[in-house]
């Protein structure tokens, strides 16, 4: 399962690695709010052409962390505590839909997978961060998928480069036996199929994260 997710980590395209270098740094203030993201610096610094930085700034102004008005010149925007909110809320919004549809579908190899998963991160949990923060993001895509609703997954794709990067961010600070707990009564509950009770250990669940990470993360002083 690990050398799998490894896998998958290597393939990704070299944008996509900026992109978390560049949103990680937005997040714990290497740059301020409304400051120019100089395209230029930032491939020198990591010793890259300019092609994928270009791509990762794209990127991360769709997710909004960035703005590029009309002169082209990108600045940070960044989280505020009203759009991490929202952005939390929306993301709770769409995997509580994803359980509500996954214990209509009742798809049971995603559950052995989601199983596989959890064991998994019990493995690594007490020597690899790594591998763990890839296992916890799995675990979330492969809830999302067990809903069968491609429009739904491809909505959560859009948070998940996000997703991870926050959890990288929180990762020394997390509670890793506390976290897979959480993530196995989720499962329990779609395995007997109580969504009601699922969506409440969800919940629980993303409301941990984001307390977490609001002690981390550097927000904006910005409104949106």
């Amino acid at each position: 399962m690990t050398e799998l997710l490894f896998a998958e980590q290597i393939k990704q395209a070299t944008h996509v690695k900026v992109a978390n270098y560049i949103r990680k740094g937005i997040l714990t203030g290497k740059w301020a709010f409304r400051e120019h993201l100089n395209e230029k610096l930032v491939s020198e610094e990591l010793g890259l052409s300019r092609g994928p930085v270009r791509d990762a700034i794209k990127q991360l102004h769709i997710e909004g962390l960035i703005e590029i008005p009309g002169n082209g010149r990108p600045y940070v925007v960044g989280f505020s505590d009203k759009s991490f909110a929202d952005w939390c809320r929306i993301r709770t919004y769409l995997e509580t839909l994803a359980i509500q549809e996954s214990v209509e579908a009742g798809d049971s190899r995603a559950y052995h997978e989601m199983t596989e998963i959890v064991k998994a991160m019990e493995s690594v949990a007490a020597a690899e961060r790594e591998p763990y923060i890839w296992l916890d993001l799995y675990f979330h895509r492969r809830l999302v998928e067990s809903s069968q609703n491609r429009a739904l997954c491809k909505l959560w794709e859009t948070l998940s480069p996000c997703l991870y990067t926050l959890l990288e961010l929180i990762a020394e600070r997390y509670d890793t036996q506390k976290q897979i707990g959480m993530h196995q009564e989720i499962l329990a509950h779609l395995q007997r199929g109580e969504s009601r009770q699922a969506i409440d250990c969800l919940t629980t669940h993303i409301q941990a994260g984001k307390q977490t990470v609001e002690q981390v993360v550097l927000f904006s002083s910005g409104r949106g």
